[in-house]
């Protein structure tokens, strides 16, 4: 794909979420180097002005770090955490932009934690960066994903059509929060143990970027699903089936699906210490269908 390619396909989603009117509280913007990244984050924060009035000045707080690394401190965050609390004099949106995310600390990134688990109306805070594996998954958890100029699913292509198909069954049977005993035949092909490890882990990261797909639909209010999968609408009726909803509807929403996509990360990361894979597979299937149950009988 081409640099300009790519930089029209991610003005277009950005312009699908501020048409839709209903702005997430939390963004992350990846690029394939942090410049790209970085001036990817000024447009959304430039079209989120122009949508919602204001002037840089007063509604835009940039973020970036300082010395030799770059690395953003706690005492940064902790502005801004301050600075947000402050309504700007005119204007929907109260903007944060980090630059180079992955150069906050794990002390910083637990103090921007805070922020994102209370979002303030009004407030948007993008994440720019070269390296997402870098934030917590707590962070990305809470966070709409774009990517710029970067595969959608990873490397998912390379894989088998018949474990991509698996993938497929999988995910939509978890989402329809089908009885285990009806997921476990797909579990086990899933975590097959001629299947090599780091494309198991590769499957963990499609049926993740599903999820996180998912929270940007949350977003924009839109129920059409990922290109890259094929599950009927039906099947997310848990996510999906409301008509008017509020943003405290919207953030329940997220969070179901970020405590889902935590799960992903645990088990990605047990696969890749080599913890038996049928049982880890298994773990994470029987705490989605949890919160499924539970959040269903609410």
């Amino acid at each position: 794909m081409s640099d300009e390619n790519a930089l029209s396909i991610f003005k277009q989603k950005v312009q699908k979420i501020i048409k839709a009117d209903h702005v997430g509280h939390a963004y992350i913007i990846e690029a394939h180097d942090s410049e790209s990244a970085f001036n990817a984050g000024v447009y959304f924060a430039n079209e989120l002005l122009k949508a919602g009035g204001g002037v840089e000045s007063d509604n835009v707080i940039k973020v970036s770090g300082d010395g030799k690394n770059s690395n953003i401190k706690v005492e940064k965050i902790d502005d801004l955490k301050n600075r947000l609390l402050k309504r700007p004099l005119s204007g929907k949106y109260m903007i944060a932009l980090i630059e180079g995310a992955d150069k906050m600390n794990s002390q910083s990134q637990n103090k921007l934690l805070k922020v994102l688990e209370e979002p303030i109306i009004g407030t948007v805070v993008i994440l720019t960066t070269n390296l997402s594996e870098a934030l917590l998954p707590t962070i990305k958890s809470r966070c709409g994903f774009i990517k710029c100029g970067i595969a959608e699913c990873g490397e998912t292509q390379q894989l088998d059509i018949v474990y991509l198909e698996n993938l497929t069954c999988y995910i939509d049977k978890l989402l329809r929060g089908e009885p285990y005993f009806q997921i476990k035949p797909v579990i086990e092909k899933i975590a097959n143990k001629d299947i090599a490890k780091h494309d198991l882990i590769k499957g963990l990261e499609f049926c993740e970027m599903f999820l996180r797909n998912k929270m940007l639909d949350l977003f924009v209010l839109d129920k059409n699903i990922s290109e890259n999968i094929t599950v009927t609408d039906e099947s997310l009726n848990i996510y999906t089936n409301f008509k008017e909803p509020d943003l405290e509807d919207v953030y329940a929403k997220q969070s179901i699906i970020g405590d889902h996509i935590r799960k992903m990360e645990i088990a990605k990361n047990s696969i890749y210490r080599d913890f038996n894979r049928l049982n880890t597979i298994k773990a994470l299937t029987l705490d989605i269908l949890d919160r499924i149950d539970v959040e269903g009988k609410n």
